[in-house]
């Protein structure tokens, strides 16, 4: 009997993860993501980020997140206080200026948390 509740817990957790896969899956679709640790080196990033960014992810990937920074911008307090926020555990949802591969600015509407 334990083995039946294990069984049907078990199919209830693949289930659970397919359904996480599939929303995954729409989540990139339509939104740019880009993963960072907790002190800014690039992850990972999905292709509607590379896209926006003009960057192939080998480009970026193990690189700080300053890169799609104003240079004059990464010395402020306010970038530092940013990953301060992030690193803390803080959400944030604020309009940020970036630059691209060919560093023209451009405004994103991000989320930003750390997992």
């Amino acid at each position: 009997m334990l083995c039946n509740k294990f069984k049907a817990e078990l199919k209830n957790a693949y289930q659970k993860i397919e359904e996480y896969k599939h929303l995954q899956t729409a989540i990139d679709k339509v939104m740019a993501i880009i993963e960072f640790t907790s002190n800014g080196e690039i992850i990972t990033a999905n292709e509607n980020f590379l896209t926006t960014v003009g960057y192939q992810l080998s480009e970026i990937q193990g690189k700080h997140h300053k890169i799609f920074m104003n240079p004059m911008d990464v010395g402020l307090n306010s970038y530092k206080d940013f990953w301060a926020r992030l690193a803390a555990g803080e959400y944030i949802s604020e309009r940020f200026k970036r630059v691209n591969k060919k560093v023209r600015r451009f405004g994103l509407k991000r989320v930003i948390t750390l997992f």
